[in-house]
């Protein structure tokens, strides 16, 4: 079938001279698009060996081989070796090139999605169990789903630093302050027959509130300060402009616990992270196993060896479905194109559905904003499978 390009989508198939991002949304052709600009380029004198295709499935890699293939027969032997495929498969690659410098076993296999799920919510189970949580987090399980969402959005963008220094809460509980503060209240003169019934009761409750207080234990401070606090919102009228201050203070001493709470659960979650990854990086290594996040993490530690980028001179790296990227992902991209390649995307920040597994939409915004300023923008506008009342939705 013949093609007949739009303006932009010639634009995006022939501008090899300088990076390019392409906003493409559905039915835009945009995987026509990728598939005449990897011939296009192969036209103009730039080797099978020296393009790098990534897309977001094994799939879709495997539907774009098999339209090079149809469309240029005479390329099947050399489309076998052709960098097409997703970037994990990529990054099983460059890993299996480099196992001395992964340090890592060359037999190591990439683990199921499902299997190494399993095991690390095993790991997570077994970890937490084995240690004391504090009364602020709820169920065991409940815990489990924190720890996986942050480890798991901590692993995509790299960052291995689950210890985080805290800041000292160095605010005390202000207590006599809160004493003194109700005692200016309970001195109040009512003026109306409202204002004496809430003082009435306010008087009827400090001494019990009082002791609450006075008791070192946190949950009890705070239910006795949202009692305290529902009692002096009762004071309407003038009267409740000379309660602002103990309205203040009960705030003030709101959050002082809440911040402490708030400090012990995040180091309580960063000694429960880090001991999740210890764990579970020995069941892999055990089972002789890695799992997606491996594959990014050791890939882009090798590609900051320069030796190791050296063995990649693509001239030109293509990646499908930016949308999708994370930020360990990107850090990867931005490593092999470093040595001169030119960075060639395709996105539409409306088709993201993968945040799930730590893909970041604004990925995709950055990247836009950083090729503006050396390359060009294209955006691929047409529809071809909608009606206009759909598409202009």
């Amino acid at each position: 079938m013949s093609f007949d390009p739009t303006p932009s989508q010639w634009k995006a198939i022939t501008t090899t001279d300088q990076p390019l991002a392409v906003t493409a949304g559905a039915g835009s052709g945009k995987t026509r698009v990728l598939v005449e600009r990897y011939l296009h380029l192969l036209e103009i004198g730039v080797s099978v060996d020296e393009i790098a295709a990534i897309t977001f499935t094994k799939k879709a890699a495997q539907e774009m081989k098999d339209r090079l293939r149809n469309m240029r027969p005479d390329l099947i032997e050399s489309l076998e070796q052709a960098q097409i495929s997703t970037i994990h498969s990529l990054c099983q690659r460059i890993i299996q090139e480099h196992p001395l410098q992964a340090k890592i076993d060359p037999r190591f296999r990439v683990g199921e999605e499902w299997e190494t799920k399993v095991l690390l919510t095993e790991t997570i189970a077994e970890v937490i169990e084995e240690s004391d949580p504090p009364d602020t987090l709820e169920t065991a399980g409940e815990t489990a789903e924190i720890v996986l969402a942050l480890y798991e959005t901590m692993l995509s963008k790299g960052d291995l630093d689950f210890r985080r220094p805290l800041e000292p809460v160095e605010e005390e509980f202000p207590l006599e302050q809160l004493y003194d503060a109700v005692r200016n209240v309970l001195a109040l003169q009512p003026t109306t027959e409202k204002q004496a019934q809430v003082l009435g009761d306010l008087q009827d409750q400090w001494r019990g509130l009082a002791e609450l207080l006075a008791f070192p234990d946190d949950e009890l401070r705070l239910e006795a300060l949202d009692v305290l606090l529902k009692l002096v919102k009762g004071i309407r009228g003038k009267l409740a402009e000379q309660t602002s201050h103990l309205k203040a203070l009960i705030e003030e001493a709101r959050q002082n616990i809440l911040e402490a709470q708030g400090q012990v659960v995040v180091a309580y979650l960063g000694e429960v992270l880090e001991q999740v990854h210890e764990r579970y990086d020995q069941k892999k290594r055990l089972f002789g196993i890695l799992d997606y996040n491996d594959l990014e993490q050791l890939t882009y530690s090798l590609l900051q060896d320069d030796t190791v980028r050296a063995d990649y001179p693509f001239r030109h790296l293509m990646v499908d479905e930016f949308q999708d990227t994370n930020p360990l992902q990107k850090k990867i991209v931005d490593a092999l194109v470093s040595q001169g390649a030119k960075l060639f995307v395709v996105g539409d920040p409306k088709q993201s559905i993968y945040r799930f597994r730590g893909a970041d939409v604004e990925v995709f915004v950055q990247t836009k904003d950083e090729i503006e300023e050396v390359g060009t923008n294209v955006f691929l506008e047409e529809n071809f499978r909608s009606r206009p009342e759909l598409i202009d939705f």
